[in-house]
Parts: C-alpha cells; sequence; structure tokens
C-alpha cells in the first residue's frame, strides 16, 4: 500500500499533538507530495491541512499559545501546502488562519470554519477541497471525530486510503526536506515575531 500512488494519503497526529510535532508532521507532507503520484505520474500531488487546536507545552501565556498557531499557519504557506483547513472557533485557531492568510495565502488556499460538521459541508460542496487519489492530507489537533473525515474523503472521492498513524509519523521519518524546512520554519519564526511587536495579531 505504501507504494500506491493512486491511494488518497491520510496522516493523523496524536490528539495531542504538539506544535513542534505538527511542524514536523507538515514537513512530511510536503516530502511526500515532492513524488509525483496519481494517475498523472508527472503532476505534483495536492496537500492539505486540516488543523484544529494544538498543545503548545512550553507557552508560558495564552498569548504565546496564539502566536505558536501563528507559526504554523505561517509554515503551511512556506512549504507550499496546497490547502489549510483550521477547525474551531478558538483564538489560537483563528490565529493558524491568520498565519497562513498573512504569509501569502490567498483566495480560499486557506479558510476557518468552527466545527467538522462546517468542514464535512464543504468538502461535500468544493470540489477544490476534496482530497483526490494521490494527494496526501494531515489531520492534526482537536479537529473533532478523524475517522469521519477520513470515510468523507474516501466515499466522496472513491479514492483507496492509505492511513498513517501517530506511531508512523515520528520526527524522524521526514527526509531530506528537514534542512530546507527548518529553514523556512526559522524564517516564519522570525516573521511571526517581528508582525506580534507590531501588534499585527489579533489578541
Amino acid at each position: 500500500m505504501a507504494g500506491d500512488h493512486t491511494a488518497l494519503t491520510v496522516l493523523s497526529s496524536r490528539v495531542d499533538a504538539t506544535d513542534a510535532d505538527i511542524r514536523d508532521l507538515l514537513r512530511r507532507v510536503a516530502e511526500l507530495a515532492s513524488t509525483p503520484r496519481g494517475a498523472d505520474r508527472g503532476a505534483r500531488p495536492r496537500t492539505f491541512a486540516i488543523l484544529g487546536d494544538l498543545v503548545v507545552p512550553d507557552a508560558p501565556t495564552a498569548d504565546a499559545t496564539v502566536v505558536a498557531h501563528d507559526r504554523i499557519g505561517r509554515l503551511a504557506v512556506r512549504l507550499a501546502i496546497d490547502k489549510t483547513l483550521c477547525i474551531g472557533t478558538s483564538r489560537a485557531v483563528r490565529a493558524t488562519y491568520q498565519g497562513a492568510v498573512m504569509e501569502g495565502s490567498w483566495g480560499d488556499e486557506a479558510l476557518a470554519v468552527a466545527d467538522i460538521g462546517a468542514a464535512l459541508e464543504l468538502i461535500g460542496s468544493d470540489e477544490s477541497w476534496l482530497p483526490r487519489g494521490g494527494d496526501v492530507v494531515l489531520i492534526a489537533g482537536s479537529v473533532g471525530d478523524r475517522a469521519v473525515l477520513a470515510d468523507a474523503f474516501r466515499d466522496r472521492s472513491g479514492a483507496e486510503l492509505h492511513e498513517i498513524g501517530p506511531g508512523e509519523v515520528g520526527s524522524g521519518a521526514v527526509g531530506s526536506c528537514d534542512a530546507d524546512a527548518d529553514a523556512t520554519s526559522g524564517r516564519a519564526d522570525a516573521d511571526v515575531t517581528e508582525q506580534d511587536e507590531k501588534g499585527k495579531i489579533q489578541r
């Protein structure tokens, strides 16, 4: 199954995944997308990040948690994730969305919805948000019932799922994209700090 490029690859983090875990997983998504997949082997697969509230163990304040989420949104753009869907109504989830937008996401490349029901409605009504065979999806953080999302992807796209669980997506498996991704993550962190100092992150 792992070598089947017609399958829809779904990476799923632990429910209590930290912001550091998600940075590693976003890099893994970018790595997987670097290999042509699907029926058209010359085509780059699309990449999706479906993100909820994340655990930020080193954040001393709520504002620090918001900034950490903002950085995740920015990193998704830096790694050229095609679609970033933020699920939830907290300030932190909103910051993930804002980070992606402020980093350069445009149009509907990044969206924020209130809950998994709204996410399923979006997937069912807008084909650009429906992953298909060959694409790569990350589901991370507190987003609701992940199995419901995965089932919706499979049922609506008709693609076979290649599911990679939390035990299979450790930080040691992110491969050759680490150096570039670490550099972009560092630049994103610096940018977020600058934006925060200027008061551009909504509190």
